[in-house]
């Protein structure tokens, strides 16, 4: 099961992040962040989540 998990990581944040209405340029560079290594998928999580809901609150 471990195993399953580091293999899918990168499938994981891709799908996280096509599944996200964000800008392409945002995209980019969390995907390129992510694959260097400076965030995990639980930061990212955090950044999408909190990118919803600074949507969600705005007019």
């Amino acid at each position: 099961m471990i195993l399953f998990l580091f293999i899918g990581e990168k499938d994981i944040t891709q799908q996280m992040l096509n599944n996200q209405e964000i800008s392409n340029e945002l995209r980019e560079t969390l995907m390129e962040k992510r694959k260097e290594g400076d965030i995990s998928n639980l930061d990212l999580f955090k950044i999408l989540y909190q990118h919803q809901s600074n949507r969600a609150n705005s007019p």
